[in-house]
């Protein structure tokens, strides 16, 4: 049989070209797989098994390599990979949990609401309270009004801060919810007068009304209330209101109807 000899092909001969294809593709497969571009020597380190590719114990990562900071140049037959500052711009930032980033813009404090909201007030009123005439309605009102920023739109009229509320009577008697304007004026602190414009809608007799009830005319009503109060320790309030709801006289039945009585409020 003919003795066929073996032939190296050209590019075989360039000395160090074997080694220079081996650590190219390493150096990509590292990059894609590291979890920092800094950890990309030592993932390249285990493509080589622990080994050199003359078979001796691999000496990478090089002793006195920081263990952070730049990617250190590989030996590549004389030439050189430029190293990759920590700090490059070309570095992919790290995947943050999804719940870090609202922890991030948690409003100080702790109180991550939107500012959209101001403060929250509870109450308890009397009901159908009057100076010059006496109630036909009994219970007690349980109160929550809900107060928002003021937006800036309303900047012309003295920046009034918007409210919704509702007023449950405890009796079955009329209960009311309603929506409007409000106005604080501090004059020493921490104590300030509050002023409300609204409008209600309430479910209790329009024309006529059993004798323990009251015939309000309109549906919708008007809302005016004022308030007395203070403020201590920041974000806390105490007031006493005064609220009064009547159809200024635009139905046939026009009697109104008054609550007073204490909330406690708190700011966000």
């Amino acid at each position: 049989m003919r003795n066929i000899g073996y032939r190296q092909h050209p590019w075989q001969q360039i000395p160090g070209f074997g080694l220079a294809v081996v650590t190219a593709v390493g150096i990509a497969v590292s990059s894609a797989h590291a979890a920092e571009p800094g950890d990309a020597p030592i993932v390249l380190a285990s493509l080589y098994g622990g080994s050199d590719l003359n078979g001796g114990q691999s000496a990478w990562p090089p002793r006195g390599t920081p263990k952070s900071g730049a990617v250190q140049p590989l030996p590549l037959g004389g030439n050189e990979i430029a190293p990759i500052p920590a700090s490059s711009p070309s570095r992919t930032p790290a995947l943050q949990p999804p719940g870090l980033q609202a922890a991030q813009n948690a409003r100080p404090g702790g109180h991550d609401l939107p500012d959209i909201l101001s403060e929250i007030r509870v109450g308890l009123l009397a009901h159908d309270v009057g100076a010059f005439e006496r109630g036909r309605e009994d219970g007690v009102d349980l109160g929550l009004e809900v107060y928002f920023s003021s937006p800036a739109v309303l900047e012309a009229i003295w920046s009034p801060r918007p409210l919704v509320g509702i007023a449950f009577n405890t009796a079955g008697d009329t209960s009311q919810v309603y929506g409007g304007l409000t106005w604080d004026w501090p004059f020493w602190k921490p104590f300030f007068i509050e002023g409300t414009l609204a409008l209600a809608v309430h479910d209790g007799d329009l024309d006529s009304a059993p004798r323990d009830r009251k015939a309000l005319g309109c549906r919708v009503l008007f809302r005016e209330s004022v308030a007395f109060g203070a403020r201590f320790l920041e974000r806390h309030t105490i007031a006493v209101q005064f609220a009064h709801i009547s159809n200024a006289g635009l139905c046939t039945q026009n009697p109104g109807l008054n609550t007073l009585g204490v909330q406690y409020g708190i700011s966000f």
